[in-house]
């Protein structure tokens, strides 16, 4: 049964004889007083495979995301927050404006919304601090995050960035050949910006497989982080298991990581193709979350089940900004060419149905 709701990009799955085992789950301390020099050897390498100088990990970007906004004092910051912010980063922001800071949203994605909100003289006696997703699958295309540093530059302002869609898909740019760039470090390598004031936190969820969480930043933001976490000092920290699995998600990025994501684009690019030839124009660019926009709830339902009686799972979507309902498909890269070719035929036979007025709204038959 072709399965498109999972996020494992890269079909990186970490079976446990894949992995290193462990004596102990936890060591029953927090963070702040027991952390593994393997713990920290993971955060190096995916600080550096994402352009930054150095990284801590955590359980989830909950944590991270909860810990740093207790970083902005309310006297000295503005929070400017994307619209369409992902919903756990926004548990952050909720965290935020509780502390007394000045929360303002602009238009999802739109610098000149930003811009425009900076020319006003109320902000320039804070810092700004911009809050954004760094790829929107919906849209199907990035932040414009070198639009945003440039704004935020003459009043040394902080970008913060949710890359866990991009992370282990994007990396740096190359002029052939592969097109997600190579690395998998996301999008500060591929969009090429950095700055001593752009944080990235991700989860390691999506395409490296590992549910696994880390913050990127200069020395400087990591020290000021560590010393002022909570959840550091008072939750549990990331389990061996969990570590286990992030140190082989590591591995196999760089032994298997670019076979993967040439695989992946070639899945992704077939994919729409053949849906194009029977007329259906999927969103969602060279992501591998590809989106059928459709008119109306029930319609996106109905597909959704009569897809699902022919043994292929989507996801239903919500409208998003002026968008329609949808359904989503999320390509891996260890679909078979058999498994892309047969559900898009049968999606094409539903069409077919369609055109001569059959009901395939009627999903409890």
């Amino acid at each position: 049964m072709p399965d498109f709701t999972s996020a494992l990009y890269l079909g990186f799955e970490h079976p446990y004889n894949q992995l290193y085992p462990w004596r102990k789950l936890s060591f029953g301390k927090p963070a702040v007083l027991k952390e593994t020099y393997t713990v920290k050897r993971a955060g190096h390498i995916l600080a550096r495979l994402q352009g930054q100088e150095t990284a801590l990990l955590a359980p989830s970007t909950l944590h991270l995301f909860w810990d740093l906004m207790g970083l902005f004092h309310h006297d000295r910051y503005v929070l400017l927050v994307d619209s369409h912010l992902y919903p756990v980063a926004k548990a952050g922001v909720d965290r935020a404006k509780s502390l007394g800071i000045e929360i303002v949203h602009y238009s999802h994605q739109n610098q000149d919304h930003l811009r425009a909100l900076m020319k006003n003289k109320h902000f320039r006696a804070k810092r700004p601090v911009v809050i954004t997703d760094g790829w929107c699958p919906r849209c199907g295309k990035p932040a414009p995050l070198a639009d945003y540093l440039d704004i935020l530059r003459p009043y040394r302002g902080i970008l913060i960035i949710d890359d866990t869609q991009a992370l282990g898909i994007f990396g740096h740019k190359i002029r052939d050949g592969l097109s997600y760039g190579y690395g998998g470090g996301g999008l500060i390598p591929w969009t090429g910006i950095y700055g001593e004031n752009v944080i990235v936190i991700s989860s390691l969820a999506k395409g490296l497989g590992a549910p696994v969480a880390v913050i990127s930043a200069s020395q400087k933001w990591i020290e000021r982080f560590e010393n002022k976490s909570l959840t550091r000092m008072n939750f549990s920290p990331v389990s061996n298991a969990h570590l286990s699995a992030t140190v082989n998600a590591i591995k196999l990025n760089e032994r298997k990581g670019e076979r993967a994501r040439r695989q992946l684009y070639r899945n992704v690019e077939r994919f729409r193709r053949l849906l194009l030839d029977q007329g259906i124009r999927l969103k969602g660019g060279l992501f591998p979350v590809q989106s059928w926009e459709l008119d109306s709830q029930r319609e996106a339902i109905g597909l959704h089940f009569q897809l699902k009686k022919k043994g292929i799972t989507t996801a239903v979507a919500a409208p998003h900004l002026n968008r329609k309902n949808a359904l989503l498909f999320l390509i891996r890269a260890n679909h078979s060419i058999d498994e892309i070719e047969r559900s898009a035929f049968k999606i094409g036979a539903l069409i077919n149905l369609k055109s001569r007025k059959r009901n395939y709204y009627d999903f409890t038959r």
